[in-house]
This record gives structure tokens, sequence and C-alpha cells, in this order.
């Protein structure tokens, strides 16, 4: 069966499952999306008659469910729970119809994504470009699950000053994910969502226990969105305190950077290629931050890519 077929199947098998509180609010229909990393997802939503908007759930992910065996009325009650959980988690309708700045000021953050593996995506987007090839996006969090980013056309149409835009989200970004930095060697026994630790931060002042020949993990609370905190005031200044020498940040993930010493006995060829088989094999491809490299000049006190 062709990829476009597996989603009209499931979607068909879809609507015979779908409470019927949900089936009245409008039709169902199949909605393809460019995520991050210009990544086409195929997603099923409710075209509701209010036009109140309604939550994407992708399908793309059920591929793997269906090459593995599992039949399409399966899958579809699957599909189906997750559908409903999110339709029950959409935010009200006051939040979705408010989007005026002081209404939503304190809720938007941003990402920092890689240019080159976003031309698409970016084209419909308020975004700021930096020197090194990433660039600001910005977002609305809508709750504790679910954030969306903001397009130019919702920009232009609620008058959003982007100045004072990028300003809000960089110090919300900051107060709702703190940075780390942690001794690699300290997360042998440590579980994702349990890295952050204010205990073992090495960004805190008085923090000095460096060996030029570890590997630290830079991370944010939540263990997400580390590589956003390169850019929080005051962040790379105290690496560059820390490490005192020009250091490498590595792209792990949209969630955290590495970072190491050039002081070690890597060449440059060596990490690039590192980087490009951990994206590759490990990352999924909706959360891969970079194909490049980046190296802090001390001299220069700035961020360049390689």
């Amino acid at each position: 069966m062709k990829k476009e077929e597996f989603f009209e199947s499931v979607k068909d098998e879809v609507e015979k499952l779908l409470p019927e509180e949900i089936l009245r609010e409008g039709k169902i229909k199949i909605l393809k999306a460019v995520k991050t990393n210009d990544l086409v997802l195929h997603g099923l939503t409710v075209e509701r008659k209010t036009g109140l908007p309604s939550p994407v759930y992708y399908m793309d992910g059920f591929l793997n469910l269906y090459e593995s065996g599992r039949t399409i009325p399966e899958i579809a009650e699957i599909f189906k729970d997750g559908f409903v959980e999110a339709w029950q988690s959409i935010p009200s309708a006051e939040f979705l119809y408010n989007l005026e700045y002081d209404y939503i000021k304190e809720k938007i953050t941003f990402n920092i994504v890689d240019m080159d593996l976003n031309r698409e995506r970016l084209a419909s987007l308020v975004y700021r470009p930096m020197d090194n090839g990433l660039a600001y996006v910005y977002y609305i969090e809508m709750n504790s699950e679910m954030k969306s980013p903001i397009t130019k056309a919702l920009a232009k149409e609620q008058s959003y000053d982007l100045e004072t835009l990028h300003n809000d989200a960089v110090n919300n970004t900051i107060r709702l994910y703190p940075p780390c930095l942690i001794d690699m060697t300290e997360l042998i026994n440590e579980v994702e969502g349990r890295l952050y630790s204010e205990e073992k931060n090495l960004l805190k002042e008085g923090n000095y226990s460096r060996n030029e020949y570890a590997m630290y993990l830079l991370i944010c609370k939540g263990g997400t969105a580390g590589p956003n905190a390169l850019f929080y005031p005051g962040v790379i200044e105290r690496l560059d305190e820390f490490f005192g020498f020009d250091f490498y940040i590595l792209p792990s993930s949209m969630h955290e950077v590495i970072l190491l010493s050039a002081k070690q006995y890597f060449t440059e060829d060596y990490l690039k290629e590192m980087v490009k088989e951990i994206n590759d094999e490990f990352v999924n491809a909706s959360e891969i931050l970079s194909y490049k490299i980046f190296k802090y000049s001390y001299n220069e006190k700035k961020i360049i890519s390689l």
C-alpha cells in the first residue's frame, strides 16, 4: 500500500471510531504541514464549522506499525485514542482567538533552528537570523503540551513589534527553561528528564570543576531546548570563563548540545563525521539541530560555524 493510500485508509477507519461530539464539529480531513527541518508530515484534523482551530494529530509515525504487521483497524484504534486526547487538551476558544500582544506576551518563547535545514518552513515564520547559520524562531506556548509558531501573517495581522517580541521571547524562555551545564561523566546513572540539576550545574558561579578532557552537556530545565541556552544573555560569557580556551559545540539534537575543549585531540573532520553519524542513526529527523559543528573562539568572543 502506498503512503497516501495508507493515510486515507486510516482516516476512513478513524472516522468510524471518533465520538459523536467530535464528529458533529465538522469535516475530517488530512493536512500536510511543513515542520522543523522542512519535514513534511500528514495530520488528521477536524475542519470545524465554527472556524475554531482543531488539533492536528500526525499519522506518519504509524506507518511503522503497518509495516510491522498491524492492521488498519488496529492502528485506527490507537490513533483515535491519541486524537481524542489531543482534542481534549486544546486551549480555550478565548485563548485561541485572543492573540493581541498584551494577552500572549508572557507566553512567547524561542527555539534555535538551522537555516539551511528549514528554508521552506522559515518562509512563512517570523525569525531572526544569526551570523553562524542559525536562527531564532518564535512560539506561543498554548499549554504545557502545545506551542504554535508565530507566522508572518499573524504578526502582521496583530501588528506585533518584532524587537519587543524578540526581547520578550528571550526573557520568557530563560524564565521557563533555565540552563544547566553538566559533566557527562556525572550522567551515567541518570535518565532523561532528570538531567537538570542545580547541585551539579557548572554554570553557577563558584562551580569551576573543569576537566580539559571531559565532555559537557548543555541542557535546559525539562531536558529540552539546550541549544537555546547558548544564546541566553550571560551564558556564553560564563562558558568563556569556565573553559578559558576555544571550545567546540556539537549539536547532539534540538534538546542538548555537547561542549568540549579544543585542547582535546579530536580533528574537526572527526567531530563533523561523529555529528553526522549521530544525526543519521540515532536522532529523529524532526529533532536534528544541525549537521554543522560550531566553535567558540576565545579570542574573538563569538560562535562560528565550521
